[in-house]
């Protein structure tokens, strides 16, 4: 994205709303449900969390870019230029050693894309048989629990999920026309 003081993001939402319901139809909401039920952690204490220094160098080793932003313990990864935006996912960690999971787009100045259960309850709205997140506890949450081969394998399969949802985009989310200021 534009580093500059000038620019201000609008978000594109028919692009949203595209982006949700090529994932619903496509079952990665689901497969992400999945993922997230496989590494969710009951017991996650608010202690130290992992390196992210580390992380990045987790992610780098399954092939994907990374760029750390210290201050918000934010991680944006395997960005590509897919159709004339800018795609990347987006890992956010949270207290008590939560995992959040985002993903979003770029095209200037347009924006999209948001984390994982957000975009589970528009896509819900929008394809047919898609059951929308619960009212209470919406989401699993993928957490670190402290185990180093745990969070390895974690992250490989958060690379892997993001690499099939740039896919997915590849194919199904085709140049759109830009949203109105």
């Amino acid at each position: 994205m534009k580093e500059d003081a000038q620019f201000v993001p609008h978000p594109d939402e028919p692009m949203f709303e595209r982006l949700c319901n090529v994932l619903g139809k496509s079952g990665l909401i689901e497969r992400y449900l999945e993922l997230a039920h496989r590494y969710e952690s009951p017991d996650r204490p608010d202690g130290p969390g992992p390196k992210m220094k580390d992380l990045v160098k987790i992610i780098q080793g399954y092939g994907a870019s990374a760029k750390l932003f210290t201050k918000w313990r934010v991680i944006e990864f395997g960005s590509e230029e897919i159709n004339g935006w800018r795609w990347f996912g987006t890992i956010v960690m949270k207290r008590y050693n939560a995992i959040e999971l985002q993903i979003a787009g770029h095209k200037i100045p347009w924006v999209t894309g948001s984390n994982m259960n957000h975009m589970w309850g528009v896509a819900s709205r929008l394809v047919p048989g898609l059951q929308p997140p619960p009212d209470h506890n919406p989401f699993p949450v993928i957490a670190y629990d402290g185990d180093e081969e745990r969070l390895n394998r974690m992250m490989g399969e958060i690379v892997a999920y993001f690499n099939d949802v740039k896919d997915i985009i590849r194919r199904d989310l085709t140049e759109f026309p830009e949203g109105t200021l």
